[in-house]
């Protein structure tokens, strides 16, 4: 009975350490995740929910991660990544921060779980447009495909480096109907210019963009007027969804926040953004001369802030316009370094029915038509200063996108218009003698006739 008895408690304990053995070796089973980072970003790992290997149910502080890890059709990770993103996530279990020589993270641990891969650093002077995290469950239940058993998978090797997107964003403004290119126009003061800014979306509907705006900054001599519309792709953008605000000489355009927190927004389905506006020239442009061009400049850039609250700021590019001046000088026919004041000229534009500019003379017998663009002009006398004939002639000059002026009578940039003095005789002058002279002649030779006939009358008595 004794003997029996040792056997028995002999086999017992056996069993035991039999029954051990499975509990050790899952125990002592290390999970592990190998993943290729990118260079000069970091990764903090956290664990966000505990596994159990044999029930296969998770558990979890965060409720979000737990209801939906155990759905019975099985856990959406994205959903799960959603979730994690929107955690209070704190203590992470190691962080690295990768290098051009080392863009791997080795990562092993002895607890079943979920493991959640968050950037927290990314390096400096990187525009990143997106950064997207990445969860992972160690080990990660593999269906098996048709002939093999579905089974635990222990290790898992992947990348991360392609949830980063930090290609720059850029932003361009052009010159809309310009007269001489994209980047370069002429303009009279009073007009309007109109410029579309062209600029990359940034973000995704999962890693939604957190700001997003253009700035357009205008030199004095350019006045702001009206955004006329904005688009993201081919869609109109509501005016409800963008703000426009003005200060001095700077305008900003900027997306609302709940538009841009709206995963179906028509920005994130798009490409590009397009924001179209108008500017007027005012009198405090700059007047460019042959020779000497001076831009009356308008400068775009690109602000935004990434799904990692990372701010980022693109330079984009600047456009000029051009104003030019016409001057007209009035000079005495017979003496052309004499200037003659009060002579009225007029401006009218070969292509604008509508434009008409009057000017008269100083007392340096010139005029300057201020603020033109570029193009074909008339110019007429309309008035003519005391004491001379008027200039008839309709004078055609052509002013360049250089400010060069062309034309008949266009001497050093200037046009010259002659006029000569009146030539109709002054009362009492040399033309009425003349005429008292020819009476006297004509009275004269009558009374000569009428000797001669009365003394032929006589003589022929």
């Amino acid at each position: 009975m004794k003997t029996t008895k040792k056997i028995f408690a002999a086999f017992i304990a056996v069993m035991m350490i039999a029954l051990m053995i499975p509990f050790s070796a899952s125990a002592a089973t290390t999970y592990s995740a190998s993943l290729t980072g990118k260079a000069g970003y970091t990764v903090s790992v956290y664990k966000v929910a505990s596994l159990d290997v044999v029930s296969g149910q998770y558990t979890s502080s965060i409720t979000a991660i737990q209801d939906e890890l155990n759905k019975v059709e099985g856990a959406d990770n994205k959903n799960v990544l959603k979730a994690c993103d929107a955690a209070a996530v704190s203590t992470p279990v190691t962080t690295k921060t990768f290098s051009a020589s080392d863009v791997t993270l080795d990562f092993s641990t002895t607890e079943p779980g979920v493991y959640y891969f968050k950037w927290t650093g990314t390096p400096a002077g990187v525009d990143s447009k997106i950064i997207s995290n990445s969860v992972i469950s160690l080990p990660y239940y593999k269906e098996g495909k048709e002939g093999k058993d579905s089974n635990w998978v222990n290790s898992y090797t992947g990348t991360i480096s392609a949830k980063v997107d930090d290609s720059t964003p850029t932003v361009s403004k052009k010159i809309e109907n310009s007269d001489i290119d994209d980047s370069n126009t002429t303009a009279a003061i009073g007009s309007d210019v109109t410029f579309t800014l062209t600029a990359d979306k940034v973000g995704s509907s999962t890693e939604k963009a957190k700001m997003y705006k253009l700035t357009d900054t205008m030199s004095a001599g350019l006045t702001y007027k009206e955004v006329k519309e904005v688009k993201v792709g081919t869609t109109v953008v509501s005016a409800t969804d963008y703000k426009v605000t003005q200060n001095g000489q700077t305008v900003d355009i900027e997306f609302t926040s709940s538009y841009l927190s709206n995963g179906d927004s028509a920005f994130y389905k798009a490409d590009k953004v397009y924001v179209t506006y108008v500017a007027t020239v005012n009198t405090a442009a700059l007047i460019s001369i042959a020779g000497e061009l001076k831009p009356n400049t308008n400068h775009v850039d690109l602000h935004y802030t990434n799904n990692m609250d990372v701010d980022s700021d693109i330079t984009g590019n600047t456009v000029n316009v051009y104003t030019f001046t016409l001057n007209v000088g009035k000079v005495d026919g017979n003496n052309t370094t004499k200037t003659l004041p009060n002579a009225t000229f007029k401006l009218t534009s070969k292509n604008d029915a509508e434009f008409v500019k009057t000017l008269t003379t100083g007392t340096d017998g010139s005029v300057t038509f201020t603020g033109l663009k570029a193009g074909t002009y008339y110019v007429e006398e309309t008035v003519a200063p005391e004491g001379y004939n008027i200039n008839s002639k309709k004078f055609e000059i052509t002013i360049s996108t250089q400010g060069i002026v062309t034309g008949d009578n266009v001497k050093d940039n200037k046009l010259v218009v002659s006029d000569f003095p009146l030539s109709v005789p002054q009362t009492g002058g040399a033309g009425t003698v003349m005429f008292t002279i020819g009476g006297i002649a004509l009275i004269a030779c009558a009374g000569v006739l009428f000797f001669v006939v009365m003394r032929k009358k006589k003589t022929s008595k």
